[in-house]
């Protein structure tokens, strides 16, 4: 049976890596907890392209968009929970 931190539902870390994963482009994601990151309220994502480079600019947004769109911070719009901000940051790899 698998256990619950592994089955997608409500914003928890499969979840996210569910979601972003099958967008278009995606070639993988590593979800970092708030714990991890940046205290409680917050989810850091580092993304790679389907060729397993830097994402594109377009990409990233897209991203930021369907996890927590800019324009409406912690409101629950996107498929972080209410109170829960993911803020998209440029790589300086690649």
């Amino acid at each position: 049976m698998a256990s619950l931190s592994s089955q997608a539902f409500g914003g928890n870390v499969a979840d996210y890596k569910q979601k972003i994963n099958a967008m278009d482009g995606v070639g993988g994601c590593k979800v970092y907890r708030a714990s991890e990151w940046n205290g409680g309220g917050s989810v850091k994502i580092v993304v790679i392209n389907s060729e397993f480079e830097k994402p594109s600019d377009e990409m990233i947004e897209n991203i930021q968009t369907l996890i927590d769109p800019e324009t409406n911070h912690g409101e629950g719009l996107g498929i972080a929970p209410i109170r829960t901000y993911c803020i998209s940051c440029r790589s300086k790899c690649g």
